[in-house]
């Protein structure tokens, strides 16, 4: 997950982020940031495998807005994939995954 995130910015920030930002999206520093996460109950993360592989994945996460429902309102505050899915829309289907699944944890009104 980690190696993803930072080739992901690396692609996709680059031009738009600065140079320094982008240089201090490193491996190790990613790598932390994700094993913090995944160990998180409330930060699920969904992946997307391919021969045993992580290529994508999505986090979801409950609102952060106070004035919001918590148990019905969330965001994706991360969606990376590798390079060679993005032809493929490996993203789509995660946040798909991703959304099908909180709105699942969600009670009807």
């Amino acid at each position: 997950m980690a190696r993803i995130h930072v080739e992901s910015w690396n692609v996709a920030y680059r031009g738009i982020m600065p140079d320094d930002v982008i240089a201090r999206t490193d491996l190790a520093y990613r790598t932390a940031f994700w094993t913090e996460r995944i160990a998180d109950r409330e930060w699920p993360v969904f992946l997307i495998e391919e021969d045993g592989e992580t290529v994508a994945f999505c986090q979801m996460i409950p609102t952060r807005d106070p004035e919001d429902d918590r148990t019905r309102v969330g965001q994706i505050p991360s969606l990376h994939y590798c390079r060679i899915c993005a032809a493929e829309d490996t993203g789509v289907c995660c946040s798909t995954r991703c959304l099908r699944s909180f709105a699942g944890a969600i009670s009807p009104t």
